[in-house]
Order: structure tokens, then C-alpha cells, then sequence
């Protein structure tokens, strides 16, 4: 699926002046989830507690949508998983840091590092039965 990044210049009046007004979506109009590894030199640097920042401020800013959800692998420092609607509003970041469209991860595979701890309108990837 091909990205595509879209000016808003309605969204753009709406955001603090230093924030950019890209989405992210697909070709066929779908939002998927998006996934971005940080490195050791940016998780050293504090790359991913700034990414947690933003996106708690542009959650804020945004209304915050209950299907926005910033999610970090389990036994990882550097993985981070966003759902459509918090890549929405992360686009800038995503683009920066190279994230890359991915399935929905399993809830028992990650830990709510933004957005609702309520998940029940965040779309994860079915569970498996054993």
C-alpha cells in the first residue's frame, strides 16, 4: 500500500504553531497501524520519552480520540506500535523515524504507553486461544 501524506490546512489553523499538519493514510482509504523502532542511540538520547510527550500533548489537543492508542512491545525498549488513529496524529514522527505500515498487534503483546487504558474501541489484532 502506497502512503500517502496530506496537507491540512484546516488542521493546521487548529495546531499549536510548532506542530506539523500531515496524516498518514492508505491508497485505498484504510488506516492501518504503523510501527517505528527507535535505535539504542535514540532511545540513550531520550528519543522515546519525547515521542511519549508529543504524543500525550497532541492527544490532548486533539479531543483525544478513545481509539488512539501509542503501544510498546513487550520485552522491547524501542518498539513502538500506532494505531490508525494515533498515527493520525504522529505523522510527522512516523515519516521522521521511518515507521512502517503493520498488522494490529495482539493486547497481550504490548503495554499502553499513551492514549486510553481503556482499549475497548482500539482495534488489536484477535487473540489466540490455546
Amino acid at each position: 500500500m502506497e502512503l500517502v501524506i496530506e496537507e491540512k490546512a484546516e488542521q493546521a489553523s487548529r495546531q499549536p504553531k510548532n506542530a506539523e499538519a500531515h496524516t498518514i493514510s492508505c491508497a485505498n482509504g484504510a488506516m492501518p497501524w504503523y510501527k517505528v523502532t527507535l535505535s539504542a542511540d535514540e532511545i540513550s538520547a531520550g528519543r522515546d520519552r519525547a515521542l511519549i510527550n508529543a504524543f500525550s500533548q497532541r492527544l490532548s489537543f486533539s479531543g483525544t480520540p478513545p481509539d488512539a492508542a501509542l503501544c510498546k512491545e513487550l520485552g522491547t525498549a524501542a518498539v513502538y506500535y500506532f494505531s490508525p488513529s494515533a498515527a493520525n496524529l504522529m505523522a510527522p514522527f512516523i515519516v521522521l523515524h521511518a515507521g512502517v505500515e503493520c498488522a494490529a498487534p495482539k493486547r497481550s503483546d504490548v503495554t499502553i504507553s499513551g492514549g486510553p487504558q481503556d482499549t475497548r474501541e482500539v482495534l488489536f489484532a484477535p487473540e489466540t486461544r490455546r
